[in-house]
């Protein structure tokens, strides 16, 4: 578990860091992985090791409290089942707090394809 007041990025790169228990990777519109629940697919425009944001489908997740379970595609391919449930609605997204997310290498994983193909946004 990350427990420090740098980030994965800040302390690569230098930049400004996430007071956060685990490091939060924020994804433009262009590079988001996909989170399928019950044969919708659902954009994640934010992921940690114990949450994410996902972007509201028209028939979207509608409560807090609803339990989430899906199938979470990453750019390397890799694919995570994953559970959880809604903690929070805001107006165009949805947040999750997950049981058990994705691995730590996972995360290194997902920074260094963002780095490596969006250098200008990380």
């Amino acid at each position: 578990m990350l427990k420090s007041t740098t980030s994965l990025s800040g302390a690569i790169a230098g930049k400004a860091t996430q007071q956060r228990a685990y490091y939060r990777l924020q994804y433009p519109s262009c590079a988001r992985p996909s989170l399928l629940i019950s044969g919708t697919r659902y954009l994640v425009s934010e992921l940690s090791e114990q949450g994410l944001r996902l972007l509201k489908a028209h028939h979207s997740l509608d409560a807090v409290g609803v339990k989430v379970r899906g199938e979470l595609s990453l750019h390397d391919n890799t694919e995570l089942s994953l559970a959880g449930h809604v903690i929070r609605m805001e107006e165009k997204e949805v947040i999750v707090k997950l049981d058990a997310g994705p691995s730590f290498k996972n995360m290194l994983d997902e920074q260094r394809f963002m780095r490596s193909n969006y250098p200008e946004i990380t």
